[in-house]
C-alpha cells in the first residue's frame, strides 16, 4: 500500500496526491467545481459518502486551502473552492 506522503518526490504531482489522492477527494472537488455543490448534505446525497469520511475530507480541504467554509444565507455551512482548489479543474475535467 502506498503511503500518504511522498517525501522523496519533489514535484507538483506528488504534492497534489498528498492533498487530494484519497478516495472521494477528486469526486468532491468535481462536484464543487462543475456542479456547484457547496453544502455538506448535498455532497453526501450526490456521492453517498459516509458522513464521517465527508467531514474529514472537507476539513482537510479547508486546512489545505483548497476550500473555504462560511455560513450561508440558510444558516448552513457552505464550502467553496478557493483559487488553489480551482487549480484542480483541468485535472478533473468532466
Amino acid at each position: 500500500m502506498l503511503g500518504r506522503t511522498y517525501d522523496r518526490e519533489v514535484c507538483s504531482s506528488a504534492r497534489a496526491l498528498e492533498v487530494a489522492g484519497e478516495r472521494w477527494s477528486l469526486l468532491l472537488l468535481r462536484n464543487a467545481a462543475f456542479a456547484g455543490v457547496t453544502r455538506f448534505g448535498d455532497f453526501q446525497q450526490r456521492l453517498g459518502v459516509a458522513p464521517n469520511i465527508l467531514s474529514a475530507r472537507l476539513e482537510h480541504f479547508v486546512d489545505e486551502g483548497l476550500m473555504s467554509v462560511a455560513v450561508g444565507a440558510s444558516g448552513h455551512s457552505e464550502y467553496h473552492l478557493t483559487p488553489k482548489g480551482l487549480d484542480f479543474k483541468p485535472v478533473i475535467d468532466r
